[in-house]
């Protein structure tokens, strides 16, 4: 289950930076 969560926030992370996310 951890490491869904885990996985699921790289990916978001990795997707929104990509992009070029105006977060950061």
């Amino acid at each position: 289950m951890r490491k869904i969560i885990v996985l699921s926030m790289i990916s978001l992370d990795g997707v929104m930076q990509a992009p070029g996310g105006p977060e950061e």
